[in-house]
């Protein structure tokens, strides 16, 4: 870039693509990485707060927790 060139001067000469195209194109790439966030934590917070509220408080002991993960495993017939 010369001396005086701006970046959008450098944006159209080297890709042809005007300034203003550039700038809506940018506007356009905000408004949906930012809509598709607001999108995402809406959802997450409900599914969060569904999980919360319905959580079933199951309480098993470390050793019946391994009884039944290895006890197909000694098993012998």
């Amino acid at each position: 870039m010369a001396g005086g060139d701006t970046i959008m001067d450098f944006f159209m000469q080297e890709l042809g693509v005007p300034g203003a195209q550039l700038l809506l194109a940018a506007e356009q790439t905000l408004y949906m990485v930012f809509l598709s966030l607001f999108i995402g934590t809406v959802l997450g917070l409900i599914i969060a707060v569904t999980l919360v509220v319905t959580k079933i408080v199951l309480f098993i002991p470390l050793q019946i927790q391994l009884l039944i993960l290895y006890a197909p495993y000694h098993l012998s017939f």
